[in-house]
Order: C-alpha cells, then sequence, then structure tokens
C-alpha cells in the first residue's frame, strides 16, 4: 500500500446551524479531478464496512484537533455521502460560529490508495488513474480549497522517492522549485482571499548535460515528466 496520504476538496449541500449538522457529498464516482484521478463506484466498500466511528472529523486535517463525529457515511449512484455533527468544544463551536458568517465552506477528505488498486489508463483527453479502492481517514474542516500544496502531495512523493538517483545539482534544483511553490502559495493564501495560480515564467529544466549514470539520466527523466505533471495542475 502506498504511504501517501492524498487530499481531495469538496463543499458541503447542508449546514444545519442550529443543530451543527454538516452533509454532502465528499467524492462524486466517474468524474475525472483535477488530477486526472477517477473514483470508482464501491471504492468505499472497505471503508463503510470499518463504520463511520472510524473516521475523524478534524479541524484544518491536525489529528490533534477532532472537532466532531462522523453521524454516517455510505455510497450511492452519484458518490461518497457524508454526515458529520459539530462537538460542543472551543475549536468546534468556534468552526461552526465561523461556517454561519460564511467565512468557512470548504471541506477535505484525507485518505490513502492502495497502490495495487490504481488502474492507469489513456483516453484521448490524457492518462487518468481509475481509483478501485480507497482507505477514508478523517474528513476536515478546510480554510482554502483547491490548497495547492496537498494537490501537489503525491508528486511530491514521487519526487523524493527518486532522489537517490539524482546528481547532488538536480536534487537541490528540485528541492528549491518545490519550496518556492510552497512558499507562494503560502503567501498568496494570506494576502488574497481568492488562492492565485502559480504561472512561472517557464518550466524548470533539471540540468542533465553533465555526465551521469543510467540510472540518473532515467531519474532525472522521470522527475522532469512530474514537473510536467505539475505545471498541467497549477494551470487548469
Amino acid at each position: 500500500m502506498t504511504n501517501d496520504i492524498r487530499f481531495k476538496e469538496f463543499r458541503i449541500d447542508s449546514f444545519d446551524a442550529e443543530k451543527g449538522i454538516v452533509e454532502g457529498y465528499a467524492s462524486k464516482f466517474g468524474n475525472v479531478d483535477q488530477v486526472g484521478d477517477v473514483v470508482e463506484k464501491g471504492a468505499f466498500t472497505k471503508s463503510i464496512q470499518q463504520g463511520a466511528s472510524r473516521v475523524r472529523f478534524l479541524w484544518q486535517h491536525n489529528k490533534q484537533e477532532p472537532i466532531g463525529v462522523i453521524q454516517e457515511i455510505r455510497e450511492d449512484d452519484h458518490g461518497l455521502y457524508i454526515k458529520a455533527e459539530f462537538a460542543n468544544t472551543q475549536r468546534a463551536q468556534e468552526t461552526r460560529e465561523l461556517m454561519k458568517m460564511g467565512a468557512l465552506d470548504s471541506f477535505s477528505i484525507g485518505y490513502r490508495v492502495p497502490k495495487d488498486k490504481i488502474v492507469v489508463e489513456q483516453t484521448k483527453e490524457g492518462q487518468i488513474q481509475r481509483l478501485k479502492e480507497i482507505h477514508l481517514f478523517e474528513v476536515s474542516v478546510v480554510t482554502f480549497p483547491c490548497n495547492v500544496e496537498a494537490r501537489l502531495t503525491g508528486i511530491k512523493s514521487s519526487l523524493e522517492g527518486r532522489f537517490a538517483d539524482l546528481t547532488l545539482e538536480q536534487q537541490k534544483s528540485v528541492s528549491d522549485y518545490m519550496e518556492f511553490l510552497v512558499a507562494k502559495q503560502m503567501d498568496d493564501a494570506a494576502n488574497d482571499d481568492d488562492l492565485a495560480v502559480i504561472e512561472p515564467e517557464a518550466e524548470p529544466e533539471l540540468p542533465l548535460n553533465e555526465p551521469e549514470s543510467e540510472a540518473a539520466k532515467a531519474a532525472a527523466e522521470a522527475v522532469q515528466s512530474e514537473l510536467d505533471r505539475l505545471f498541467a495542475i497549477l494551470r487548469k
């Protein structure tokens, strides 16, 4: 199983401010998302069988800050339906009040996908990944949807996993660039109500003109491919 935790944002369909209950579809079946993933119907079966109590309701994906309980999770023809209730704690009630004011309206799920449950498929529009099984861990209230740092989790992990075969210069090039992306996104989020899309002047190219082993060349090409995918995501 992959150890990469993925995140997928969604908007709630209903919020009962008096009862402190939120509900909505955390995932829709059959749709191609921003990173080319397609969730198949039945993907959440194991998570549902384990029960709603195994899924945490958190503040900003922070496992140290639960803000309530998940009352219900189920699949239907549309997707994964979730119903949650806020607790009577300070953080939960602050979150509830901010939602009443309209300052918060975005949610995100944290999950993992077993590697053998990902089916890669080439379509006319490009490559997609069909997710046959998803292990759901938590649902969070989040300040900013479409968080670039969260969307890049899989790419960052893939890059880091190939560092051993890269030259020191290549490792520094990739590390510096990823740090720039995160810092730029955090700065945009702090200074603008709408998250800016990062559009560098030119796509970064790794220094491939120095003598390398075949393993280093292959790794560099794979990393460049990941960076290309990164730019495709950021430009959507």
